[in-house]
């Protein structure tokens, strides 16, 4: 964990939430993905976190994603997924958000 580093453009989009809802969709395992907040400190900036346990399928698969949108009360219409793979992206697009592919933007 000592060697994990934020991608910074897209933790101050979480940071600056501003009340807005905001959420983790991840395929990877809860204790992975907590651990990974933890250790960018960005453990308290969710108002949920959905991981492979929550659901029957995983990216490419919406479930993830519509399981946020369900938690966060939010249309998925009105979410904007930050995603750093072609089948998180699918996945998004699938669930009726719009997508980031934070692979493209330039790391500051």
């Amino acid at each position: 964990m000592h060697r994990v580093r934020e991608i910074a453009w897209v933790a101050d989009i979480a940071r600056s939430a501003d009340g807005r809802p905001t959420a983790v969709a991840s395929s990877g395992r809860r204790v992975s993905v907590e651990a990974t907040l933890r250790a960018i400190g960005l453990d308290r900036t969710f108002d949920a976190v959905v991981t492979r346990e929550d659901v029957e399928s995983v990216k490419p698969s919406p479930d993830l994603f519509l399981l946020a949108a369900r938690r966060l009360a939010v249309d998925p219409a009105q979410c904007a997924v930050l995603e750093d793979s072609d089948e998180g992206s699918l996945a998004a697009r699938r669930a009726g958000m719009a997508v980031v592919d934070v692979r493209y933007r330039t790391q500051r």
